[in-house]
């Protein structure tokens, strides 16, 4: 804040024709509100004036001040309870946060590391019906052999070639499991566009 004013001077003895003062001001403070409820401000003013007048034995005068004020409340807001209660709130929804954060972590990991023994067991069982149906496959060829060079009646293929139809739909069941649970892994954002390895070569014969 600054001020300038200009006078026409009404005492012969100060020697001057016009009286011409000079005022500036700065402020400056701080307001804060404590836990309890208790605020406090403080501020402080610095005034500089200056004058021609030769009278004026410090000149320009410096007029620093400092106030502090304090106000406490005493029926609504009074004690720390109410005055923290949004640093309170602030903190319970960083732990809930938190919390939801390493839950669904938690969970995130136990969903793959059962996908992942799920799809390991479907892989496993699935070899396991291929060999039983290769077996079955061989068995078929012996026993066509047999019948070709008249060891065994043509009745006894019936029965094998039953059993090689049956360890067909057992691979076959087994493969589209393994690939529904993949499928499922690929849904839930990870390698869905990889192609399940038992898809190459899944030929029966």
């Amino acid at each position: 804040m600054a001020g300038e004013s200009s006078l026409p001077s009404t005492s012969l003895a100060l020697g001057i024709d016009t009286l011409e003062t000079s005022n500036q001001s700065i402020a400056g403070g701080i307001r804060r509100r404590l836990p309890t409820g208790t605020g406090y401000e403080v501020a402080t003013v610095l005034q500089r004036d200056t004058d021609n007048t030769p009278l004026q034995r410090f000149n320009p005068a410096l007029g620093p001040a400092l106030s502090l004020s304090l106000s406490q409340n005493l029926l609504k807001n009074f004690g720390t309870e109410p005055n923290t209660a949004a640093l309170r709130l602030a903190r319970n929804d960083t732990a809930i946060a938190h919390l939801e954060f390493r839950n669904r972590g938690i969970g995130l990991v136990s969903e793959i590391e059962i996908l992942y023994g799920e799809l390991v067991f479907s892989l496993r069982n699935l070899a396991v019906k291929r060999a039983s149906l290769a077996l079955a496959q061989d068995f078929l060829r012996r026993t066509v052999r047999q019948i070709d060079t008249g060891m065994l009646p043509e009745t006894e293929c019936f029965q094998v070639e039953a059993s090689v139809a049956s360890r067909q739909a057992d691979v076959l069941a087994s493969a589209a499991s393994a690939r529904a649970i993949w499928r499922y892994r690929g849904q839930r954002g990870r390698m869905d566009s990889e192609e399940l390895p038992i898809d190459k070569g899944l030929v029966l014969r």
